[in-house]
């Protein structure tokens, strides 16, 4: 069970074509990371992340504003 502030790590390994790019050069990449649960607790769980990931959007928008 997961409570407030907890974190979930999750490892990510960058393919191998990737080591070999260019200076400057950058891979855009996305994560999709699926939990199987009850339905209420999927709702529950992805309206938390949700609410949390737009948080951290707003406080990144104020630092960027601010500086």
């Amino acid at each position: 069970m997961f409570g407030d502030d907890d974190t979930f790590p999750i490892h990510v390994e960058c393919m191998d074509d990737a080591q070999h790019l260019g200076a400057g050069k950058t891979v855009r990449y996305a994560l999709v990371v699926s939990i199987e649960t009850a339905e209420q607790t999927s709702t529950t769980i992805h309206d938390e992340v949700r609410a949390r990931l737009r948080q951290q959007a707003r406080d990144r928008a104020r630092g960027r504003v601010q500086s």
